[in-house]
């Protein structure tokens, strides 16, 4: 079953929970918040995101304010540098990859990614 068919038959009702999560991000309308989702391996999360991202493209009131990407952390874990592995997944998106804060994070990751030290990107991005 791909994931049409399974955003299409809801057999497990994502949808409303999806509804909920959606009312509650849009109440902290100027507000940054971080959203986990964590279960046990096998549970359906990445399902429930792909639903999630379907729902957000399909959705008329939401499609043009939600731009998703997908970034699989297991995917990338051989990435030298995470930072520009998420910059790409941004530059699909259209609206980011021609503004000009996409192309200014895009050049930066790009410098940052051949010429910086790796203490110096982890010490940027807060992870010492």
């Amino acid at each position: 079953m791909n994931i049409q068919e399974i955003y299409n038959q809801d057999l497990f009702k994502r949808k409303v929970f999806i509804e909920t999560l959606m009312e509650y991000i849009e109440s902290y309308e100027n507000e940054c918040k971080v959203i986990s989702i964590h279960s046990p391996w096998g549970t359906g999360k990445t399902t429930f995101i792909e639903i999630w991202k379907m729902y957000l493209s399909k959705e008329v009131n939401l499609k043009d304010r939600y731009h998703t990407i997908y970034f699989n952390a297991w995917e990338n874990d051989d990435s030298k540098n995470p930072l520009v592995s998420i910059l790409i997944e941004l530059s699909e998106i259209p609206e980011f990859k021609n503004s000009t804060v996409g192309k200014e994070l895009i050049k930066i990751g790009n410098v940052l990614s051949t010429k910086a030290p790796k203490f110096f990107l982890k010490a940027l991005l807060g992870f010492l």
